[in-house]
């Protein structure tokens, strides 16, 4: 039985009650989990009665331990009854000036902090500008042109001179006012002419020579140019031209399409590629507006947060961070040592992140609450069953097991109306 004392803000103050029958049953537990410690003169170790282990050590020996075999389940029924959505772990104390005796019930005080009513944000004054989801010619040309380049060969030049486009392997020594400079001198540099990867002007005078010609190359460094004392200033780079190639691209026909799918026809494989490239294209434009809409949300949330719900969702944040760290082979702790970072300070880096997604799920759920968005059992059951498929396709067993063994259908009500809530809010913000 639960007692609500008081409620301010988002700090609440309950009392619970453990009956007489519950604790003498948690004592029995507790006795029969401990009994092995005690030693008592003419009794195996383990095999003495409770009452002369009692007797001995003291009368309320089990009570301790008994409360602590009750708090959890007994606090999870009392937050359920009074219907509180907790944030915090809440502190646990025996109510102040109550005698403890036997055969009575045992009053604990408990105070935790709850999930505040959070105010309705101005959600309807969102507006955000629609991301093109239009597929076009080039982007179709683009993708092909991708798998051409994986199917590509380089083909060596000894009989004309270099163009545009050309690889070059090149050997170069470069000097100022006739002094070799750091950084300046390479052998065996692979090089694309047109690639601009060379300091401006090097690469337009590579053009027209032939293989094997070594050249004065003369260009003057960017007055901008990372290494300070090499700014503004005119090089001289000797250069020996020891390869040309260039990128052989196949050609896109019925073969092609063989080499790099499962369709015979060029036509059959641009149907599918514009098919999947429209997919794409779709789902990265309602990515980039449901990130638009939640940096709108985020925005308009300036009520407070209590510190209960900023440090649970830090916790979250770090959990994953830890567990990509495992799939690498890595512990937090060994991170935070070879990056030589301070716990609490490591802990912060996570701080404004953890702010920033808890305004964005808070609006969220406001806007949900006013809008009277909800799940059904029905979608919440087809939302199981795609997951399951998605987890074990082609395992009609383990489908089955994953939909059975789910001791919560919660998570996936949650997730239903996030969804149907930024399915709103696109359909909301998005002026044609």
């Amino acid at each position: 039985m639960a007692k609500l004392i008081n409620k301010e803000g988002y700090n609440v103050e309950f009392e619970m009650e453990l009956t007489p029958e519950e604790i003498k049953k948690a004592e029995d537990i507790v006795f029969k989990k401990t009994r092995h410690q005690f030693t008592i003169p003419g009794f195996r170790k383990g095999h003495a009665p409770r009452k002369l282990i009692e007797n001995m050590y003291g009368k309320g020996l089990f009570f301790e331990d008994a409360v602590n075999e009750l708090l959890p389940e007994a606090y999870r029924k009392a937050v359920e009854e009074l219907d509180l959505d907790v944030i915090d772990q809440p502190t646990i104390e025996f109510k102040e000036d109550e005698e403890i005796e036997e055969n009575k019930p045992v009053v604990l005080n408990v105070k935790v902090d709850v999930r505040p009513e959070f105010e309705t944000i101005d959600y309807k004054s969102i507006e955000i500008e629609p991301v093109e989801k239009e597929l076009t010619d080039e982007d179709i040309e683009q993708a092909i042109e991708r798998e051409q380049k994986s199917l590509a060969r380089m083909i060596s030049v000894d009989d004309r001179p270099v163009e545009e486009g050309d690889t070059l392997n090149i050997d170069y020594k470069g000097t100022i006012d006739g002094e070799a400079f750091e950084g300046g001198t390479a052998e065996g540099q692979s090089l694309v002419i047109g690639s601009n990867t060379f300091i401006p002007g090097f690469e337009d005078q590579l053009i027209g020579k032939n293989l094997g010609d070594t050249v004065e190359v003369k260009t003057t460094f960017p007055e901008d140019y990372h290494a300070e004392e090499l700014a503004g200033k005119e090089a001289v780079f000797e250069t020996t031209i020891n390869e040309i190639s260039y990128e052989e691209l196949p050609k896109v026909d019925d073969e092609f399409v063989k080499d790099i799918s499962e369709f015979d026809t060029l036509e059959e494989y641009k149907a599918d590629l514009t098919k999947k490239l429209q997919e794409s294209k779709e789902n990265y434009a309602k990515n980039e507006e449901n990130q638009k809409i939640m940096e709108k949300v985020a925005e308009l949330m300036t009520q407070d947060i209590p510190n209960g719900m900023i440090e649970s969702a830090i916790d979250n944040q770090i959990d994953n961070f830890a567990r990509q760290l495992q799939m690498q082979g890595m512990d937090l702790k060994q991170f935070t040592e070879m990056t030589g970072q301070d716990p609490q300070k490591f802990r912060d880096t996570f701080r404004e992140g953890a702010i920033n997604s808890l305004k964005v799920e808070i609006g969220m759920d406001t806007i949900a609450k006013a809008e009277k968005i909800e799940a059904t059992d029905a979608e919440v059951d087809e939302k199981i069953k795609e997951m399951a498929e998605e987890f074990f396709p082609n395992d009609e067993a383990e489908q089955k097991k994953f939909a059975e063994g789910l001791e919560s259908k919660e998570y996936f009500k949650e997730m239903i109306v996030r969804e149907k809530t930024m399915d709103f809010m696109r359909e909301l913000a998005i002026k044609a």
